[in-house]
């Protein structure tokens, strides 16, 4: 109660005291003194009240601007700065609660103040000099336990600290007596001078990025601080960090003219508890969490963490504390994908790592084991990461898991070795066929994690094939990745026009198939070889019988290189694959031959724009079967076409398409994560497609176009294409010169 009488004291004190500024006038303004910080122009005011609310007296604010100031703004004139500055105050005052609203005693409420005199203070409009020496006072006195006017005075100029516009308060200048407050004006936003801190990553790495973000800030330099100002930091931090991946934590500071951001939660370490992952399944989980370097690293300390199965990337691989691996949704999706294939999956769970950066590890368990009590811990939101997507057609399907799960649902998921598939296939001009797959996994003979699989479908493409997979053979010893898989299958191709005659094209043989992975992740590049042998018997049919039947005995070896750059600001995607077919000619009815294809893909990613190319060049000797044979048309090559419109010796084609987001599709304002996420992911396409075919049988040699529209549906892990091409140039095949086309990318190996 006496430091209450202190300050009510000294609140009357400068009430009671003249007013130096009592009217409507312009106070003065001193220029800012560099000494004291940074030198900053002042914005001055003398308040009035209206409607019982601080407002700036009309015509009774002032400013003193540097030198500086007036050349730094860009799109607009002094005057018009000034203009909005006022306009700001004007606008942050409004919000400030009414004065006597701070000033009630305790148990005090609006609703119950019906008295005069608290009606004229709710509702005065007029001078600061006759609501604070007789309308608020004279309110004040009614109820002894009321604040004094100076103690709310400053309360409400403390309200204005937090302003996200170009002004600070400037405490020691607020004067409840006479009315006048002071403002240091912010200058306006300089992308190369606003401070940029990146707590918890390491000086190199903050080097190479704080000159890329200050790069994404530069449109909007010369603007005033402001919410709006504010709201364009935080959405080119979002567009820039949508494309590394990452989900950025910022806090923007304008009074400091800082910001700050923690750039995404890291990972500390991988658990791999005994009684969860057997040791000899430890390298092949570790093959495909790594890159090949830390691979290689943590292989050769084995003996110094495998006793605790935990491993750490600063104590074990030599990160650097803040510097180890971010917690990216896509590449978590991808490795969860991997993992599901071996019958494990991934959970994060918070670390005893503090830092800066939230940090967690990624524990690996079995995909049918719940977490045991004594391990439950609060875990993260995974910010909808989902695992839904398409795996290589001999590995095993993947599971849907979610990273990061709750407790009470990390024992729904199952590693199910019996699993049951479906889906449909469409080609235009040879119709739709439903698929179906029947599989069996983890068999541990004669390879451990074999598979084994059963496939039909039809009716526009019969076909029923039987399949035997062993991945990760000899892995132990190799420390490289061997898969083989046996395949045995009968395979009709409706409707293919060869020579000019449409027939019918069943395939019925056996394959073995070799697969070399020297390694996965090699500064972002993928190495991949494969070794197919093949003998089949191809019977070409019409309705009135066997046309041709020949038999092909071939070897095929190829060769798959995937880059892809991490936490790029532009990311890019490149895939090179190259395949030479030989035909051996072991029986007498068969003829040597060759058959060489090369495609290449390159994708890139940027603000908004996304273009994706794809080349394709075929080459076969004369001798190759006319089925064999390079064939244009189709979602590989010229789109606008249907597959096997020429057919010949040569062929060549070129896809470039442009990508952009759908126009007013705001997936920002989704809360939804999982739903956020799926509407980032849907883009319009335009797309150009052209290629040639030469040394053609019974077709018209030469160029073909397929102009088109499309929708894409980005699910990370793959990316759905729904698209209408018009195909321009000679048609062989007829029919419609527009068609529709469904296809699934893959965004890693398949």
């Amino acid at each position: 109660m006496q430091a209450r009488s202190v300050l009510r004291g000294i609140g009357a004190c400068l009430i009671v005291l003249a007013p130096i500024y009592s009217r409507a006038q312009s106070p003065p303004c001193p220029a800012a003194d560099p000494s004291a910080g940074p030198k900053r122009s002042q914005y001055c005011v003398m308040v009035s009240v209206q409607d019982g609310r601080l407002a700036v007296a009309d015509g009774a604010d002032a400013f003193s601007m540097t030198p500086d100031f007036a050349s730094s703004l860009r799109g607009m004139t002094l005057a018009e700065a000034q203009a909005a500055i006022r306009e700001q105050l004007r606008q942050a005052m409004a919000g400030l609660s009414k004065p006597y609203l701070k000033a009630l005693a305790p148990g005090e409420s609006d609703a119950t103040l019906t008295d005069p005199l608290s009606e004229v203070v709710r509702h005065f409009t007029g001078s600061w000099e006759d609501y604070s020496t007789q309308k608020f006072p004279a309110w004040m006195q009614a109820n002894p336990n009321r604040q004094d006017l100076g103690t709310v005075f400053s309360s409400l100029f403390a309200d204005l600290l937090n302003m996200q516009n170009s002004l600070v308060v400037n405490d020691s200048s607020v004067d409840p007596a006479s009315g006048f407050a002071s403002f240091s004006v912010l200058p306006p936003f300089d992308a190369q001078t606003v401070t940029i801190d990146l707590p918890g990553m390491i000086p190199s790495r903050q080097q190479e990025r704080i000159p890329q973000l200050r790069k994404r800030f530069e449109n909007l330099s010369g603007k005033l601080w402001s919410p709006a100002l504010v709201a364009g930091i935080r959405s080119s931090l979002a567009s820039f960090y949508n494309l590394l991946g990452l989900a950025p934590e910022p806090m923007i500071l304008p009074r400091d003219e800082k910001i700050q951001i923690i750039e995404s939660q890291r990972i500390a370490s991988i658990v791999l508890p005994v009684s969860e992952v057997p040791a000899h399944d430890i390298s092949r989980i570790l093959w495909d969490l790594l890159d090949t370097r830390d691979f290689k690293s943590a292989m050769k300390s084995a003996e110094v963490w495998q006793t605790g199965r935990t491993l750490s990337f600063h104590d074990n691989l030599g990160y650097q504390r803040g510097d180890e691996p971010y917690v990216i949704q896509s590449r978590l999706q991808e490795q969860q994908l991997l993992l599901s294939q071996l019958g494990y999956a991934l959970t994060l769970q918070p670390s005893s790592v503090v830092g800066p950066s939230q940090y967690f590890d990624l524990r690996v368990q079995k995909a049918s084991t719940p977490t045991s009590p004594a391990e439950k811990k609060p875990k993260p939101d995974a910010e909808g990461v989902d695992t839904k997507g398409l795996a290589h057609p001999d590995r095993e399907l993947p599971k849907p898991k979610v990273v990061g799960v709750t407790d009470g649902d990390s024992s729904k998921s199952k590693d199910r070795t019996r699993r049951i598939g479906g889906g449909f296939e469409y080609k235009p001009g040879q119709g739709v066929s439903a698929l179906g797959l029947f599989q069996l996994s983890r068999i541990g003979w004669p390879f451990q994690n074999g598979t084994l699989s059963a496939q039909g479908g039809g009716p526009a493409g019969n076909q029923i094939s039987g399949n035997y997979f062993a991945d990760f053979v000899g892995f132990n010893t190799l420390r490289q990745r061997v898969a083989i898989r046996l395949n045995g299958s009968t395979e009709l191709t409706q409707n293919r026009l060869l020579g000019g005659v449409r027939v019918d094209e069943r395939q019925t043989g056996g394959l073995v198939h070799i697969e070399w992975e020297p390694f996965r992740d090699l500064g972002g590049n993928l190495l991949m070889f494969h070794l197919d042998g093949n003998r089949s018997t191809v019977t070409l049919q019409q309705n009135s019988g066997v046309v041709a039947k020949q038999n092909l005995s071939t070897v095929e070896f190829g060769g798959l290189l995937l880059s892809r750059s991490m936490l790029a600001e532009y990311p890019q995607r490149t895939r090179i694959e190259a395949r030479v077919i030989t035909g051996l000619g072991l029986a007498a009815t068969e003829i040597p031959f060759a058959h060489l294809l090369l495609i290449g893909n390159h994708h890139r990613s940027f603000d908004q724009w996304e273009y994706d190319f794809t080349g394709r060049f075929e080459t076969a000797t004369t001798d190759t079967p006319i089925f064999a044979q390079p064939s244009l048309g189709g979602a590989d090559t010229v789109r606008g076409y249907r597959a096997d419109d020429a057919v010949g010796l040569r062929l060549w084609s070129l896809q470039s398409e442009l990508w952009h987001p759908i126009p007013g599709l705001d997936a920002g304002r989704i809360s939804n994560r999982q739903i956020q996420n799926l509407l980032q992911g849907l883009k319009l396409a335009g797309f150009f497609d052209l290629g040639g075919a030469y040394s053609t049988a019974a077709s018209t040699p030469g160029m073909r176009y397929g102009p088109g529209l499309g929708l894409r549906v980005n699910l990370k892990l793959a990316v759905l294409k729904f698209d209408w091409a018009y195909g321009i140039g000679d048609a062989a095949t007829g029919g419609s010169r527009g068609k529709f086309y469904f296809t699934v990318g893959m965004n890693v190996p398949n």
